[in-house]
């Protein structure tokens, strides 16, 4: 059985379905239950008339290509018919697909529609055709067990649906183990007046906490060790979340009692004996090293059709050590942040979604790589449509050992962020918000910020967190007086979007080696921003062993006629690559 791609990066054009206008053609068998395990096979061929090569088939889920989540792909060269090979016009006589989907992918697109394309052999997206009998099957359904909403403890112990529809939830809901379904049928889970759960970091949607466990022990000591549930897999669907701290956070934690009649604490992020962080080991010790906290931190998590608003901290917050989230289909607005993608997190996937009038940043990516932005509407969130950025480690100095690298932003819309940043954060904000100012711009809005934190300010960062003591576990730049720190971004792609109405920039980019190219930045912008694309750090510039920024490739951007400066603004003697 041939081995599945995962394409986190492909959003293929839909096509005609013409076939003579392609010459790719194929039908789709069916799909059908595995006959080892529990997962499922979807069959058929397909070919490009005449060519006598196997072709490439993609699969985009619940919506046509172009719209919907498209991430398989398999070459079509297992053994087929004579009549097949008739009808493709060739004698290869290797046709035939079979995709493999194990139970946990299924889960994820659960009663999906099942849309299967044949890639022309000359790579051209116009030459791509939708197979016979596309979109006709559906991957099978999540059997659920229906569960009345008023007598529901919160638990999701099994496959669950709410009934009535669109009922009230007033409590926290938490899933006790990996690979299980919620269709909260409309419900609304409301944190309005409830009392936080012990070991909670007040989300709505969580994992079952280790501490009860924890602190009914008998048998305490240094080597007791109660883990929060794995909320690996689960799928949450049609759920409506508000005032919460966080809409949904799979935040896993290992709890222990350090002696006898001691209260039950989390293992430290970081290694650190520190009694005022109340540790007696760390996670990483725990779990035989850094590496394993991939294995251990939810990962494949499926958020579609969610409502989430009133999230204090944010209102979806893709845990650290993350892996293949996919965010589809929801509106995330009213939060302080909209989506947050936390450290060492990668390859998930926010699509099809409006993040608006968040009070902060959109979405922020902070030291987390490989993402998939697409097809979304981002709009009039407080101060940063998208930021990338790795956060220099405040308050404990939890290091970011990854960078917020190789992401792909696509196809967006990001408009009408008007700004709230603080001036002094960075020295590039300082300095673009005096000309701002002296622009009359009302705001900082920016619709992109690439390395939005390169230049932090140790000044600003100890008034924010009130402390003066490790605000940061990166090392810091001495510049004109005061301690600066650098950020990380690079590798990143800003693609196809529509990047309008931001108040002071719709893109800036502050590191090196980040392509910008054909978006749209032509808006009824009134006034007009300092510029459409700014690129430079006054930092770097300051500094001279970092240099200015370097690598930025712009192409095929359609910028205004009229900014306050150029439509390409240069600071900190940056320029783009030819």
């Amino acid at each position: 059985m041939k081995s599945l791609s995962y394409l986190f990066f492909i959003a293929m054009a839909a096509s005609s379905p013409s076939h003579a206008a392609s010459n790719v053609i194929g039908y789709i068998d069916g799909i059908e239950k595995a006959p080892v395990g529990s997962g499922y096979i979807l069959r058929g061929w397909a070919c490009q008339n005449s060519a006598n090569q196997s072709i490439t088939v993609r699969v985009t889920f619940g919506k046509p290509a172009g719209e919907g989540v498209a991430i398989y792909s398999t070459v079509a060269d297992q053994t087929s018919s004579a009549a097949i090979a008739a009808r493709c016009g060739t004698t290869l006589g290797k046709h035939n697909f079979s995709i493999s989907f194990t139970k946990r992918e299924a889960d994820r697109f659960a009663g999906r529609k099942i849309f299967v394309y044949g890639i022309s052999t000359a790579n051209d997206e116009t030459g791509n055709a939708a197979l016979e009998r596309s979109g006709t099957f559906a991957m099978p359904d999540v059997n659920y067990d229906t569960v009345n909403c008023a007598t529901w403890n919160g638990i999701v112990d099994r496959n669950i649906r709410l009934q009535p529809a669109n009922c009230k939830l007033n409590k926290q809901v938490t899933f006790s183990g990996p690979n299980l379904s919620l269709d909260c049928n409309g419900a609304t889970v409301d944190g309005s007046g409830i009392a936080i759960a012990p070991g909670s970091r007040g989300q709505g949607i969580g994992l079952k906490t280790g501490k009860e466990m924890c602190e009914q022990a008998e048998a305490p000591g240094k080597a007791s060790r109660f883990p929060d549930a794995d909320g690996s897999g689960s799928l949450i669907n049609n759920c409506r979340i508000t005032n919460f701290a966080f809409g949904v956070y799979f935040n896993r934690r290992v709890w222990t009692k350090p002696e006898k009649g001691a209260s039950c604490i989390p293992l430290s992020e970081f290694n650190s004996q520190s009694p005022q962080k109340g540790s007696s080991g760390d996670l990483d010790q725990y779990l035989g090293g850094r590496n394993k906290r991939y294995g251990f931190n939810p990962s494949d998590v499926t958020i579609r059709n969610l409502e989430v608003s009133g999230g204090k901290q944010a209102g979806i917050f893709v845990n650290e050590y993350a892996v293949n989230w996919l965010i589809e289909d929801s509106l995330i607005q009213n939060n302080g942040i909209g989506i947050y993608l936390e450290r060492e997190s990668r390859r998930n996937r926010v699509i099809t979604s409006t993040i608006a009038k968040n009070l902060g940043v959109g979405v922020a990516i902070d030291a987390s790589a490989y993402n998939l932005i697409e097809r979304n509407l981002i709009q009039k969130n407080g101060s940063i449509g998208v930021a990338l950025y790795k956060n220099c480690g405040e308050r404990g100095g939890v290091t970011r050992y990854q960078h917020s690298d190789g992401n792909t932003l696509r196809h967006n819309v990001i408009r009408d962020q008007q700004g709230s940043n603080s001036r002094d954060m960075t020295l590039t904000m300082s300095t673009l918000s005096a000309a701002a100012a002296r622009g009359k711009i009302p705001g900082m809005g920016v619709g992109v910020w690439i390395a939005s934190r390169q230049g932090l300010s140790e000044t600003w960062m100890s008034n924010a967190l009130q402390t003066t003591k490790a605000v940061c576990s990166d090392p810091g730049y001495a510049v004109k007086g005061q301690t600066y720190y650098q950020d990380h971004a690079s590798g990143n792609k800003i693609i196809e979007n529509n990047i309008v109405g931001n108040s002071l920039a719709q893109v800036i980019v502050e590191d090196d080696d980040n392509t910008i190219s054909d978006n749209n930045f032509i808006g009824k912008d009134t006034p007009p921003p300092l510029a459409s694309i700014i690129v430079g750090s006054v930092f770097r510039q300051e500094d001279p062993k970092l240099r200015p920024v370097k690598d930025i490739r712009l192409t095929g951007n359609q910028l205004p006629e009229t900014t306050i400066e150029k439509p390409i603004m240069f600071i900190g003697g940056s320029k783009a690559s030819p």
